[in-house]
């Protein structure tokens, strides 16, 4: 992605990216509150958690906590959004989709939409609320360029 974003009009950060900064369970904290704030404004921030977003039962050293993503996204500034990726599990795809989605809202206390395909999400989280128009026109907009025999893009939002 470096390679792609380093010629075009955008900064590129890459955080933890590289083998020296992966995280262990002991040094999660430090972490996600080392990120650089530099990273934090007029930014889209990606989050790819290894095993998705924290489940309700139990969640290991390769998911996505919900009290870290809320530490990040609360650094973020008005003109900054968050796109989780998030793996469909062993459930029905309209059941869950939407679920996380109500989930990420209410921990985030945010608008949260996301976009479908098959079995992986983007969930979006724009950190002013009056962005979440534009956020669903697009995703709309995306949804509807579909290639032929590929089912549809599913497109919903929480709240």
């Amino acid at each position: 992605m470096k390679r792609y974003f380093e010629n075009g009009p955008f900064r590129f950060h890459s955080y933890g990216g590289t083998a020296d900064r992966y995280f262990t369970t002991e040094s999660r904290p430090v972490y996600f509150r080392d990120i650089p704030n530099v990273a934090l404004q007029k930014s889209l921030v990606f989050f790819d958690p290894d095993n998705g977003l924290e489940p309700a039962r139990k969640a290991t050293a390769a998911h996505l906590r919900y009290e870290e993503l809320d530490h990040v996204f609360h650094r973020m500034d008005g003109f900054s959004i968050a796109v989780i990726y998030q793996h469909l599990p062993r459930i029905e795809g309209s059941r869950f989709w939407p679920s996380v989605a109500t989930v990420l809202g209410q921990r985030l206390h945010t608008p949260v939409a996301y976009i479908a395909e098959s079995d992986v999400a983007f969930f979006v989280a724009p950190n002013h609320r009056a962005r979440m128009k534009s956020v669903l026109s697009i995703l709309n907009n995306q949804a509807n360029v579909v290639a032929p025999g590929k089912p549809p893009r599913r497109v919903g939002r929480s709240g």
